[in-house]
């Protein structure tokens, strides 16, 4: 029962984090930055509440959220979503990877209106956050008390609050101390199947939608499970337990995972970062994009280079992206649980008061935290990693990697912890086993408190220095915060050793003041807003949809940058939280042969420098520009061109582009102009069907000016035809004299494939678990 009371913690922390999703019912979306937007400005202007202008903390409003409404709708309609027809002229929607549409606890999306599932989601992966890697450390013999500090930790670190509102990052994370949990039963197991429960966290690390994360902890986990052989009588056993626990469950979890993974690989091919392999080793990406090592001073004070929620912060990178902080107790504690073991003076009293194999396992975690800030920062082992480690070389912001540090140290705090609180005991007691309180010696955590200030400190100074204000700014950034909690935490730390604090005090003072310490540091970062502020209706889009719900327009923007609010119109992917259909698109993963193609169009380069994920149009100036069937044309300034037609004025005007052609009609050629009377008219039964009624009784070429991809199939008045490109990268095909209907059909091999791979993974897991119950049972009735 006081298990139960550790998780009532976390999931009153997870509400605390973000009240204003509970208790005000707002949406854990930056939903307000639509205000500096056309045309929502006009009708909601900005505000004096409004959240500085965080340009990946936006990708929340600008991808996440059309996506998970999309798919929400095409799921309630009775479709896959495999297909988003409302962005780039037609774009592959699950093969993006983010969509994670497979995800189990995405369901809430599916259920519940989109804006409003961001914070229920996010509440529950917090929640799981700690409760899974409380459950990792109690299931290793660790006290509760320690176990709650280390799921704190974890639970409210910078990474995961950082994170929080962009969900596929931390709902990968949250299942890999499952994954080691679930490892580690097996490995007391017996039996070939005995693995079969970590199926479920690796597929859902998988499934849960960013393969970057997603390898990082794979990774992880593959170490550990090498470091952490199964029991055997030689090593062909111990191999043999390791395939049984680890190798038969993550093939079961990759096979679950083929629905989402083919589709993605097969878009990564023909993708704007398509180039090179993947698993290549390589560190060149790395050299250019790594910080340098003084900005881990984040990891000690992470306000150091400001609150980026206050709009006061200078750091060299998006704030996100290299913050870890864990705490400073924590941190101090981590490094106690390496120290103690390691001095021959301390060693018998560190690990009497530590479970049995404790000391193996923080080594582990010390060597990742290690690793992990290597391989973040830029450093010599950070360029050995890159360049012997298949698939790190490929992988952008190496920061990321700071997640594997979050969880490391938190892991180490606990094993620290339960050195000066704990006793040597089992999973089952707090107290069990030779009782008798086991302190540690004080000197350790002296020690350690004195490695980390100094350190804290060098790394303040430097930063300073490479700011050019190294007293001021080391001043500003390390007090009162670090070096406050540094004292505050040692002496509550050695308070506990000394046996001034009674063990139970202990036991609320060193959690509490982690949660006190990482709940300030991650107050107010998440930004959130009504629901009403999730693309509400307006003027410009009521008259878009007026105008013709089905038409494709086209929004310039005047300027995108990372540093301040961009000038925009309808910002990218804003057509598929509306139901419109707009050329422009922000996706990780599109056809290159489209940014191409519309380069010509736009005369330049269509991506802006500070995001070559998105597809935005600053002018026009190729005569191709009519074969986007691009009817309207939104700008903030007239158009001085008589091929097209004002037909709606004001602060964002509406142009008629009388030369469009139209999304669909009879040509001689793929290539040609449409013929007269071949008009084709286009009806759709859902994302991935398209029929078009053919006018005319004349033979030629039926051409749609929609993305060609493969998958799409084609027929003329049923008869299977083949498609042949039009206009480099849309799609036509022949008809015959007298036809009257073609139709198009979106069933990708790649899916199709996967999903029959994931049905081979479902019924593998399924057998297994059948024949495993039907052995437990064997066994209980003999």
């Amino acid at each position: 029962m006081r298990d139960l009371g550790a998780l009532g913690v976390f999931l009153a922390l997870a509400c605390a984090l973000i009240w204003p999703v509970v208790l005000r019912g707002e949406a854990l979306l930056p939903a307000d930055y639509l205000r500096a937007f056309y045309p929502w400005g006009v009708e909601h202007p900005p505000t004096e509440a409004m959240p500085p202008w965080n340009a990946l903390s936006a990708d929340s409003v600008l991808q996440y959220l059309p996506w998970r409404h999309f798919a929400r709708e095409s799921l309630r309609a009775g479709f896959l979503p495999l297909w988003n027809p409302h962005q780039l002229c037609g774009t592959p929607l699950i093969a993006n990877y983010q969509s994670a549409v497979f995800y189990l606890l995405n369901v809430l999306f599916w259920v519940l209106p989109a804006a409003r599932a961001f914070g229920v989601s996010a509440l529950l992966h917090l929640f799981l956050a700690g409760a899974f890697l409380y459950l990792y450390l109690r299931g290793r013999g660790l006290g509760r008390a320690p176990s709650l500090l280390g799921g704190i930790a974890f639970e409210l670190s910078g990474f995961t609050v950082a994170w929080l509102e962009l969900p596929t990052a931390v709902n990968v994370m949250v299942w890999l101390p499952l994954a080691l949990h679930l490892y580690e039963r097996s490995r007391e197991g017996r039996g070939p199947l005995r693995g079969l429960t970590t199926v479920l966290p690796l597929a859902m690390i998988l499934l849960a939608g960013h393969p970057q994360f997603a390898l990082y902890a794979l990774f992880t986990f593959g170490v550990y499970t090498v470091a952490h052989l199964p029991e055997g009588r030689g090593w062909r056993d111990r191999v043999w337990g390791l395939a049984a626990c680890a190798g038969v469950p993550l093939g079961i979890a990759l096979l679950l995972a083929m629905p989402q993974a083919l589709p993605m690989l097969e878009l990564s091919r023909m993708s704007h970062r398509s180039g090179g392999s993947l698993l290549m080793p390589s560190s060149g990406s790395y050299r250019h994009q790594a910080l340098p090592f003084w900005a881990s001073v984040v990891l000690f004070a992470p306000g150091f280079f400001g609150n980026p929620a206050r709009g006061e912060y200078f750091g060299p990178a998006n704030y996100a992206e290299f913050v870890g902080y864990a705490g400073v107790l924590p941190l101090i504690l981590a490094l106690a649980a390496l120290l103690g073991p390691a001095f021959p003076s301390r060693r018998a009293a560190w690990l009497a008061a530590l479970p049995p194999g404790a000391a193996r396992r923080a080594w582990f975690f010390g060597a990742l935290t290690v690793a992990a800030v290597a391989a973040s920062f830029r450093t010599p082992l950070g360029v050995l990693f890159h360049s012997v480690v298949p698939g790190l070389g490929s992988l952008g912001s190496p920061g990321r990697m700071l997640c594997l540090f979050s969880v490391a140290v938190a892991a180490l705090a606990a094993f620290g912890a339960q050195g000066i609180i704990g006793r040597r005991g089992a999973a089952g007691g707090e107290a069990a086993g030779t009782g008798g309180e086991v302190p540690a010696d004080g000197s350790v955590l002296a020690a350690a408190a004195g490695v980390i200030g100094a350190t804290g400190l060098g790394l303040g100074w430097s930063a300073g220095l490479a700011a050019g204000a190294p007293l001021a700014l080391a001043a500003a950034g390390l007090a009162p915060g670090f070096l406050g909690l540094l004292a505050l935490g040692g002496a509550v730390a050695w308070l506990s050793t000394s046996g001034r604090l009674s063990p139970g005090l202990a036991r609320v003072l060193l959690p509490g003041l982690v949660a006190t310490d990482l709940m300030a540091a991650g107050w107010g970062l998440n930004a959130t807003a009504p629901p009403e502020m999730a693309y509400p209706e307006t003027g410009i889009t009521a008259s878009l949809r007026a105008l013709d719900p089905g038409a494709r327009f086209l929004a310039m923007t005047p300027r995108w940058s990372l540093d301040r609010y961009p000038v925009t119109i309808l910002p990218p992917n804003s057509a598929t939280a509306s139901g419109l259909n707009d050329v422009n698109g922000y996706d990780s993963l599109y056809l290159l042969s489209y940014k191409s193609f519309l380069n010509r169009v736009a005369g330049g380069e269509t991506s802006p420098q500070a995001n070559g994920n998105m597809v935005l149009f600053q002018a026009y100036a190729a005569p191709e520009f009519p074969s986007l069937a691009c009817r309207y044309v939104l700008t903030l300034d007239p158009i001085a061109d008589e091929r097209f037609e004002l037909v709606a004025d004001g602060p964002v005007r509406i142009y008629r582009a009388k030369h469009a052609l139209p999304r669909a009609f009879l040509a001689a050629s793929p290539a040609g102009d449409p013929l007269p009377g071949g008009e084709a008219e286009l009806t759709a039964a859902g994302p991935t069907r398209l029929t078009a009624e053919l006018k005319g009784k004349r033979g030629g070429t039926l051409v749609l000016l929609d993305a060609r991809y493969p998958g799409w199939k084609a027929a003329v008045d049923g008869k299977p035809v083949r498609i042949e490109p039009a206009r480099e990268v849309f799609r036509a095909v022949r008809v015959p004299e007298g036809a009257r209907q073609g139709s198009f059909r979106y069933e990708p091999a790649s899916f199709r494939v996967g999903l029959f791979l994931g049905l081979i993974g479902a019924g593998l897991l399924a057998a297994g678990v059948a024949f495993a119950c039907r052995g437990a049972r064997g066994q209980t009735g003999t």
